[in-house]
């Protein structure tokens, strides 16, 4: 090896060195998780939203979790995926969602027709944009009545699937 050489591999190292120090470093493996058992939701009011509070936080990196919402404390583009088993009255329409900032996201919707006796599931993927300090909640609806809905397995997971996570 060259004297030459070596003072080229310093430079590229000392480079790198300067790049890695002035960029702050953020995980990437930004998550957060929801789940709830056995819970019911209480619905009074037809073809309207009601969030699901009654819930536990799971995994969390780069999400704080409090009264049954997610806050993203990054920035960033995020694959939500979510799982709903829950029984409701016969022949009523359920359908699940999540708000981002009290806004329902349409994008992020499934919907379940009950049979007798049912114990249906349902689940929704989305892709959303959320800035640091936006809150994500699950909701549910029942558009034909008043009935509640009983939630027997619900999980939500998101992660971030965007470029670098910026504060």
């Amino acid at each position: 090896m060259q004297p030459r050489d070596i003072g080229i591999i310093l430079l590229i190292g000392l480079i790198v060195a300067c790049l890695v120090s002035t960029v702050p470093f953020v995980s990437e493996q930004s998550y957060g998780e929801i789940n709830a058992k056995d819970t019911i939701i209480v619905i009074t009011d037809p073809d309207t939203y009601y969030p699901l509070t009654d819930s536990n936080a799971g995994l969390l990196n780069g999400f704080t979790f409090e009264d049954g919402n997610l806050t993203a404390d990054y920035n960033g583009v995020y694959l939500i995926v979510s799982q709903w088993s829950f029984s409701g009255s016969t022949n009523n329409e359920y359908h699940l969602s999540l708000n981002i900032n009290g806004v329902q996201e349409s994008k992020c919707h499934a919907e379940r027709q009950m049979g007798s006796g049912d114990v249906g599931s349902a689940s929704y993927t989305c892709l959303v944009t959320l800035n640091t300090g936006d809150n994500i909640t699950p909701i549910i609806e029942n558009i034909t009545s008043g009935n509640n809905a009983t939630i027997h397995d619900f999980e939500l997971t998101i992660h971030n699937v965007g470029s670098s996570p910026t504060r």
